[in-house]
């Protein structure tokens, strides 16, 4: 489950290359640079990157998988495991 907590402390891991994964989860560029424009590279613009991409998300399960794999792609496939611990 991808809850606000979840993505506030995957913000937070994320905030430095967020845009490079937005790309990765297919997020439109539109929104990628509107974000950029208004937040930057910061946890508020990764959080709001999240924050949408969950919403638009019709297959969670599956989103979270290509996240997974994006994230190891760009080699930080330990992210997810942190943000998931309980």
């Amino acid at each position: 489950m991808l809850d606000d907590q979840r993505i506030l402390k995957l913000s937070r891991k994320i905030f430095t290359y967020w845009d490079d994964l937005a790309r990765l989860l297919s997020v439109a560029e539109g929104d990628i640079s509107e974000l950029m424009e208004s937040d930057g590279h910061s946890y508020h613009g990764a959080f709001r990157m999240l924050f949408a991409w969950r919403e638009s998300s019709k297959d969670l399960q599956a989103s979270l998988e290509a996240m997974h794999e994006a994230l190891r792609q760009l080699g930080h496939g330990d992210v997810m495991e942190l943000v998931f611990r309980r």
